[in-house]
Order: structure tokens, then C-alpha cells, then sequence
């Protein structure tokens, strides 16, 4: 019966320490995309290590603007992808909300680079619990392919650290008995 109570205590642990320091990828978290209050699109998504996690293309003037979204375990990215313009530029009060999973709460999110894209800077983000919130008003990008990369910090959440002090107080408790 100890030996049980080891082995569960073992899981659980593991599951903890998987929770806290890959918290992001393999989960699921939702973006909402807003035009001055009105919403143009919501989405719940599993986080991926290969693949962006959203992707949007509009006709536009007889060519097309589109962007993705790829979310990574402490990075943020926007691409852009447009044809038939000269460039591709947000709308004024357009936000970006991204939920990450309820085990996480943000500490720091900021632009880590811009690549052929102009418009963007700290002042654009916020953060609150676990969502990632972006201003992207008049985030331009110049040419096929630009970018803005972001990075974010986090701890667990304070019920990830409740588990995490259970699973090893369980684990504690197989030992001594062993």
C-alpha cells in the first residue's frame, strides 16, 4: 500500500512540474480578435510547437491581407502575409486578446523585435492574470512576411502551487514509510 501512495505521489508530482514549466505548449488557450468593441473573431485552440495557432485572410481590393498568430511557451508572434497592396496595417482599435491556460499567471509581456513591421511598442501591451492583451492600432507591416515578436514570463497560478505542494507532501509521505 506504501508503495502505492509513492507511485500516485510520483505521478502527480510529475504532472505538477510538467504543468508549471510547460504550462503553454500542449494546452488549449483562445484568442479574440476586437475592432472597436465589436468582435470579429473568437477562437479556442491547442497550443502547438509546430504550427501557428491562428490564421485570418481577407479579399482586399483584388488582392488579399491575412496574418497568423503563433504562440509558443514564453513567445508571442504576428505575421503578416499580403498581396495587392504596398503594405498592411491594422485598424484603429483593433486589440488582440490572447487567454492562456488558467495554471499560468503572466509577470511580463513585451516586443522583443520588429521585422519589416513599424507601430508596435510596450505601450501596445497589457497583461492581466492569465491573458495577453494587444493593441495593434496602426501595427504596420511593410513587406510579405514581417513580423512582431513578443515575449511574456509567468509563474504558476496560485492553484498550480497548491498542487504542486500536495503532490509533494504525498511524496514526502511515501518516503517515510518506505
Amino acid at each position: 500500500m506504501r508503495s502505492i501512495a509513492f507511485v500516485f505521489g510520483v505521478s502527480v508530482a510529475a504532472f505538477a512540474t510538467t504543468a508549471a514549466s510547460g504550462a503553454i505548449i500542449g494546452s488549449t488557450s483562445s484568442l479574440t480578435w476586437t475592432t472597436n468593441g465589436s468582435l470579429l473573431d473568437s477562437r479556442s485552440f491547442l497550443v502547438s510547437a509546430l504550427l501557428p495557432e491562428y490564421y485570418r485572410a481577407e479579399s482586399l481590393f483584388g488582392g488579399y491581407q491575412a496574418f497568423l498568430v503563433d504562440l509558443n511557451e514564453n513567445s508571442l508572434s504576428i505575421v503578416a502575409d499580403f498581396a495587392g497592396a504596398q503594405s498592411a496595417t491594422f485598424a484603429p482599435g483593433t486589440i488582440i486578446r490572447i487567454e492562456l491556460p488558467e495554471t499560468i499567471d503572466v509577470t511580463a509581456f513585451t516586443v522583443s523585435s520588429l521585422s519589416q513591421a513599424t507601430g508596435l511598442s510596450n505601450a501596445n501591451l497589457s497583461f492581466a492574470g492569465r491573458a495577453l492583451e494587444i493593441n495593434v492600432t496602426g501595427l504596420q507591416f511593410s513587406q510579405a512576411g514581417g513580423r512582431a515578436d513578443m515575449a511574456f514570463s509567468f509563474v504558476p497560478a496560485p492553484g498550480a502551487i497548491a498542487l504542486m505542494l500536495t503532490a509533494g507532501r504525498v511524496l514526502n509521505l511515501g518516503r517515510r514509510r518506505s
